[in-house]
C-alpha cells in the first residue's frame, strides 16, 4: 500500500551492494533472514555468512553459526576481501538476536573485522544513527562517534540519511523516503518505534 511506511533497508542495501569488492571473498555479519545474500555471490565473489542464530545459507555460500567476536581466531586472520555489517553492529553486545549482552562488544566486533580482512579490505558498515542510546534490543549511535569507533580504518565515504515522514497533499498521500543529508542534521533523530530508522548511517572504510 502506498501509505505503508518503509524502513532503512531501502538505502542500506543498495549502498552496501555498491560498496563491497566486486570480487573475492565477502563475509556477511548478521546474515539470518537477510533478503541481499543471493546479490552478493556472484561468479567471482564468494559470500560466507555467520550469524548465532541457525539459518539455511543460498546454494554455494558457507555459513558459520557464531558471532564475530568468536569466529575471529588467528588462522582465520587477513582472510576476507570485504566485512559487511548491515545493520548487525547495533546489536552487538546486547541480549539480542542469539548472543547474551557483554561490554565493549562493539569495540570487538569491530576489531575483530580489522583482523579478518586482508591489508586494504573493505568494511562496509549500517546502523541507526542519532541520539545515541541502548534500547534493549537496539543501539543508536551518535554520528561522530560511529566516526570514532572506526578510527583503526581509513574511512573512504560516510553517508547519512534522514527519514522524511509521508504527508497528504492535494488530496494525494506522498510516501515517506529516506533523503541524503549530514551528520550534523541527524544528531537529533530518533528511532520510528516499530517502522524503522530515524537516520541512518552508512559507512564504508578500509583496513590499514
Amino acid at each position: 500500500m502506498l501509505n505503508q511506511p518503509i524502513n532503512e533497508r531501502v538505502v542500506e542495501i543498495p549502498y552496501a551492494l555498491a560498496h563491497i569488492p566486486q570480487s573475492g571473498t565477502i563475509l556477511d555479519v548478521g546474515s539470518c533472514d537477510a533478503p541481499y545474500l543471493a546479490c552478493i555471490q556472484l561468479p567471482g565473489r564468494q559470500l560466507h555468512c555467520l550469524d548465532p542464530r541457525p539459518m539455511t545459507p543460498p546454494s554455494g555460500v558457507q555459513y558459520f553459526q557464531q558471532t564475530i567476536q568468536g569466529f575471529a581466531t588467528p588462522e582465520r586472520f587477513g582472510t576476507y576481501d570485504g566485512v559487511l555489517m548491515l545493520s548487525s553492529l547495533d546489536h552487538i553486545g546486547l541480549d539480542a538476536y542469539g548472543q547474551p549482552a557483554c561490554d565493549g562488544g562493539v569495540e570487538a566486533a569491530l576489531a575483530a573485522a580489522w583482523h579478518l580482512l586482508k591489508s586494504r579490505g573493505s568494511l562496509v558498515v549500517t546502523v541507526p544513527v542519532g541520539i545515541p542510546k541502548v534500547a534493549g534490543w537496539y543501539r543508536q549511535f551518535a554520528p561522530y562517534e560511529l566516526l570514532r569507533l572506526l578510527k583503526a580504518f581509513e574511512i573512504v565515504d560516510a553517508v547519512f540519511y534522514e527519514y522524511w515522514q509521508g504527508e497528504y497533499w492535494q488530496g494525494e498521500y506522498w510516501p515517506g523516503e529516506y533523503c541524503l543529508t549530514s551528520a550534523p542534521e541527524v544528531k537529533h533523530c530518533d528511532y520510528r518505534d516499530g517502522e524503522g530508522a530515524g537516520a541512518v548511517g552508512c559507512i564504508h572504510a578500509i583496513k590499514i
